[in-house]
C-alpha cells in the first residue's frame, strides 16, 4: 500500500541537479561574458580572432559561452551562432569535416530561423553555405597534403601529424598538389567574407574540447587555423589548457622543447639557436586571447550549496566540511548533491536512516521491540561517509583489505586532539609525544588536514562519529555510487571494451597467493583488458620485418591467417619467445606515442593483482566458482571462445579471461621447476586450476591449442 507520508516526505525527485549548462550567473562570470561581448560588437574588433576559455572539467566554461551567446542573440543580422561539440565525433578520421558541415548545417538554421533578416545578410549566408559544402566535399575525397602552419617548420597533415620520415619520404609534387587544393579552399571562403555586409560575423564556440584525446584537441585547434582563418569568425574554445599542453608534447614529440629547458636557455644564444617550439609558444600562436576562469570565491560557493540543497536544512551545518572536502567546482558539487540525495533514498528505502524528527504516523516501519531495534545510518554520518568517497577515494580502497580503517583513523585523532588541549597548547609537547604511539599503517592519513577536519567530532550538531558497529552500513552505500573508487570493479560489465584496450593498475599493496600474503607493487602499470586476439597478432606477422616469421599451428600456412571466423579468439600455439617478440615489435611499432615506455609480458605478481584486486578473492568475480562466468572444463565448449565472450567474469580492474579461455605466459621463472610460469587457467582445465592463484610451470618453447599472453605497458 502506498504511504503518502512517506511519499511527501521524501523530496527526492527535487534533490537531484542535472548536468546543464546555465545563463543565470552564480559565480561573477556575467561580467566576464559582458567584457567579452562589448569587445567583439565593436566594428574595429578584428577577425579571425579565437578566445580561449580556458578551466579544468566542471568549471562553467560551457556557461559561460552560453551567457555570452545570449548577449550576442539580439541581432540576427550581426551575429551567426554556431555550437560544435568536437568529442562526439572523436572516432571520425578527421574531425574537420564533421566541423565544417556544422557550420554550413547552423548558417541555415540561422536563415530559415529569422524570416526578417536583410537581403544582403541572407544572401552572404547563402553564398557561405555553398562554398563551405565545396570545402567539405573536397576534403573528404581527398585532400590528404600537408601545409606549414608557420609555427614551426614542419609539415602538418590536415587531419593528423606525420612524422619525420614520412614527410621526408613524399614526393614533392603530391605535396604541391594538396597544398594548391588547400589555398583554392581557403581562398574561396575569403571572397565570401569580404562581401557585404562587412561586419557580419559567424561565433563559433566549440565546446567540450577536453573531453577528446589531446591529439584530437590540436587537430581541431589546426583545422581552425588551416580552414577557417578567414575575416568574419570568432571563435570560443572551450579547453582545460593543459590538455593542449599535453596535446602538443604528444604530437609534436622530437619538434617541442621543454618550457623548463627553454627558460633555462633564454639568456644563451647558443643554446637557444634551433629550438623549435615549446607548449606556450603553440597556445600563443593559436589562441590570440586566453581566459582563464577563477577559483571561485568562498561566498558564492556559499550561495551555491544552499540553492543545491533546497529545502534540506538538515544539511546546512555541514557547509563547512562539504565546502572543505570538495574541490570549487560547479560539477563537483552538483555530483556530490546528487549522489548524497541517492543515499539517503536508498537508506530509506532499507528503512536504515534514522529520523529523528520523523512523526510516528508518517513512518511505514512496523513496531518493534526496544531489543529488536536495529542500529541505523545518521545523517550527519551519510554527509562524511559521501564526502570521503569523493575526496579519499584512495582511503575506501583501502578499507576493502581493513575495513575499520576508518574508525582507527577517527579515534586516534580525537585521542591525540584530547591530550594536546588538555596539556593547553593545541599540540603534545615532547612528554606527551611520547605516549602516543601512531600505528604505522594510519600515519598518511593523519598528516591530511582535511581529513582531519571532517572527522572532528561536533557535539552541538550531534556529530559523534562513526561506529565500528556500524561502519558496514556506510560501507554498502559506495557500492552503488562511486565506481572511481574501486577502480573500475563494475567496469565492463555488459559493457564492450575495445579489443586492444589497455587497463590501468595502480601501485599499492595487495593480498598475494593461495596464503594472501601482503605484497606491494611499487609502480602503476598498464595490462591488456584481454589477451593478445588472432586478429592483433596477425598485424605482427603480417609486419614487412615478420613476414618470414613462423605461423601458430592451427593457422592456414597459405594464406598465413587465422582460422575464418576466429579474429576475437585469444592467439594461441604461441611460445614464450613469441609473446616477447610480439611485445618488442609492439613497442618499436608504437614508439612514437609511448614517451619511453614499452610494451612487455607481466610479472607473476603484476598478473596477479590484475586477477584479484587487492582483496584476495580466489576468482576474478569473487570468491565462488560460477561456470558461467569463464570458459573453463565445466562450460563444456573444449576449445577457445572471443576474448569478449564472459563480462560478467571481469576482474576489480576490468580484465577479461583472466580466469579460463587461455593460460597465460608471464616473464617470471621458477628455479625449482627450472620452468616458466603461466597463469590463469584454461578451457582444458576445471574449476580449481582456473583460480586467481592457481600457477602452472611449462619449458618456454612449449606450443600448446590453449597457451596464449596478454601484454603489460609501463615505464622502460
Amino acid at each position: 500500500m502506498e504511504n503518502k507520508g512517506r511519499v511527501n516526505s521524501d523530496k527526492f525527485s527535487r534533490d537531484i541537479t542535472g548536468d546543464f549548462y546555465t545563463t543565470v550567473d552564480g559565480f561573477g562570470y556575467d561580467a566576464y561574458a559582458r567584457a567579452i561581448h562589448k569587445m567583439i560588437i565593436d566594428v574595429h574588433f578584428p577577425s579571425p580572432f579565437t578566445f580561449g576559455i580556458f578551466g579544468e572539467w566542471g568549471s562553467g566554461k560551457t556557461s559561460l559561452m552560453r551567457m555570452i551567446e545570449a548577449l550576442l542573440g539580439d541581432d540576427p543580422n550581426k551575429f551567426v551562432p554556431v555550437w560544435f561539440n568536437p568529442w562526439r565525433y572523436e572516432k571520425e578520421k578527421h574531425l574537420i569535416i564533421p566541423f565544417l558541415k556544422t557550420i554550413q548545417n547552423s548558417l541555415s538554421r540561422h536563415i530559415n530561423a529569422h524570416e526578417a533578416m536583410s537581403t544582403t545578410v541572407k544572401e552572404k549566408l547563402i553564398c557561405w553555405i555553398k562554398k563551405m559544402g565545396n570545402a567539405t566535399r573536397a576534403i573528404a575525397y581527398g585532400l590528404k597534403g600537408k601545409f606549414d602552419l608557420m609555427i614551426v617548420k614542419v609539415e602538418v597533415d590536415a587531419s593528423k601529424s606525420i612524422d619525420r620520415e614520412e614527410a621526408l619520404n613524399k614526393k614533392k609534387e603530391e605535396k604541391t598538389e594538396y597544398s594548391s587544393m588547400y589555398y583554392n579552399i581557403l581562398g574561396s571562403l575569403e571572397e565570401i567574407s569580404k562581401q557585404e555586409p562587412l561586419d557580419l560575423r559567424i561565433a563559433v564556440f566549440i565546446d567540450d574540447l577536453d573531453r577528446c584525446l589531446p591529439e584530437k584537441v590540436i587537430e581541431m585547434l589546426e583545422s581552425i587555423k588551416l580552414f577557417l582563418d578567414i575575416p568574419g569568425y570568432i571563435f570560443f574554445v572551450g579547453v582545460d589548457h593543459k590538455v593542449v599542453e599535453k596535446g602538443v608534447k604528444v604530437k609534436y614529440k622530437g619538434y617541442v622543447i621543454d618550457e623548463k629547458v627553454h627558460s633555462e636557455s633564454a639568456g644563451h644564444d647558443k643554446g637557444v639557436q634551433g629550438l623549435p617550439i615549446t607548449p606556450t609558444d603553440y597556445l600563443e600562436k593559436m589562441i590570440q586571447l586566453p581566459i582563464y576562469l577563477p577559483p571561485i570565491e568562498k561566498s558564492r560557493v556559499d550561495s551555491y550549496i544552499k540553492a543545491l540543497i533546497g529545502g534540506h536544512k538538515d544539511l546546512i551545518p555541514y557547509l563547512d566540511i562539504i565546502e572543505l572536502g570538495l574541490k570549487r567546482n560547479p560539477r563537483t558539487y552538483k555530483r556530490f548533491m546528487n549522489t548524497l540525495a541517492f543515499h539517503k533514498r536508498l537508506a530509506r528505502e532499507k528503512n536504515l536512516l534514522e529520523e529523528p524528527n520523523l512523526k510516528a504516523n508518517e513512518s511505514d516501519t512496523p513496531k518493534t521491540k526496544k531489543e529488536d531495534v536495529k542500529p541505523k545510518m545518521k545523517i550527519e554520518l551519510l554527509v562524511k561517509w559521501t564526502l570521503i568517497n569523493f575526496a579519499f577515494q584512495d582511503l575506501v580502497e583501502a578499507m576493502k583489505t581493513r575495513k575499520l580503517l576508518l574508525t582507527e583513523i577517527q579515534d586516534f585523532s580525537w585521542r591525540r586532539e584530547k591530550e594536546s588541549q588538555e596539556i593547553g597548547s593545541g599540540l603534545p609537547d615532547e612528554k606527551t609525544q611520547s605516549k602516543i604511539e601512531v600505528p604505522e599503517h594510519i600515519k598518511r592519513w593523519l598528516m591530511n588536514d582535511k581529513l582531519m577536519h571532517i572527522l572532528r567530532k561536533d557535539t552541538k550538531r550531534g556529530d559523534m562519529g562513526f561506529q565500528k558497529d556500524d561502519i558496514d552500513l556506510y560501507l554498502q552505500m559506495g557500492e552503488f555510487s562511486f565506481p572511481n573508487v574501486v577502480t573500475s570493479v563494475s567496469f565492463a560489465h555488459n559493457i564492450h571494451v575495445p579489443i586492444g584496450k589497455m587497463v590501468k593498475i595502480p601501485k599499492g599493496e595487495f593480498l598475494y597467493g593461495k596464503d594472501k600474503q601482503k605484497k606491494n607493487i611499487d609502480h602503476d602499470y598498464e595490462i591488456g583488458a584481454y589477451p593478445v586476439t588472432n586478429g592483433e597478432y596477425k598485424e605482427f606477422l603480417s609486419d614487412k620485418e615478420n613476414k618470414e616469421y613462423s605461423i601458430p599451428e592451427d593457422w592456414n600456412k597459405d594464406t598465413r591467417t587465422f582460422p575464418e571466423g576466429r579474429e576475437h579468439h585469444p592467439v594461441v600455439n604461441v611460445s614464450f619467445f613469441d609473446a616477447i617478440k610480439y611485445c618488442e615489435w609492439k613497442t618499436e611499432k608504437e614508439k612514437e606515442k609511448l614517451h619511453g615506455y614499452k610494451y612487455r609480458l607481466p610479472t607473476e605478481i603484476e598478473w596477479e593483482k590484475a586477477a584479484r584486486g587487492t582483496d584476495g578473492r580466489e576468482y576474478p568475480w569473487g570468491d565462488e566458482f560460477d561456470k558461467g562466468k569463464c570458459n573453463s572444463n565445466e562450460s563444456g565448449i573444449n576449445d577457445t571462445t572471443p576474448v569478449d565472450e564472459y563480462p560478467d567474469g571481469v576482474s576489480p580492474y576490468g580484465c577479461y579471461d583472466m580466469s579460463g579461455n587461455v593460460l597465460e605466459w608471464v616473464n617470471s621463472w621458477c628455479p625449482k621447476k627450472m620452468s616458466q610460469v603461466l597463469r590463469g587457467g584454461s578451457w582444458a582445465n576445471v574449476q580449481n586450476y582456473a583460480r586467481a592463484v592457481y600457477q602452472c610451470w611449462l619449458e618456454p618453447d612449449v606450443l600448446s591449442n590453449f597457451i596464449g599472453f596478454r601484454v603489460v605497458l609501463s615505464a622502460q
